[in-house]
């Protein structure tokens, strides 16, 4: 399970992803997360008696046709 955790981190890294964080847990296995403009995605490999499980979750920034398609930043607010 380590040897394919890093092997997806390897990849994701080579193809533009930043790695955030990586967590591992007994019973949820190892979780990873990656991000990169307007994007994130969320690796977790884990292990039942017979099989090696990945799941991938990710999520992507929609703009409207015709506006900028670069993250939003935060704007202050005035009270």
């Amino acid at each position: 399970m380590d040897s394919l955790a890093v092997a997806l981190r390897t990849t994701l890294e080579a193809n533009g992803w930043r790695h955030l964080s990586s967590t591992t847990a007994s019973d949820k296995g190892i979780t990873q997360i990656y991000d990169k403009p307007g994007s994130s995605l969320q690796v977790t490999v884990y292990e039942s008696w017979y099989y090696t499980w990945v799941e991938m979750a990710a999520t992507r920034l929609i703009t409207p046709a015709g506006t900028a398609s670069s993250p939003p930043t935060a704007t202050p607010t005035r009270q």
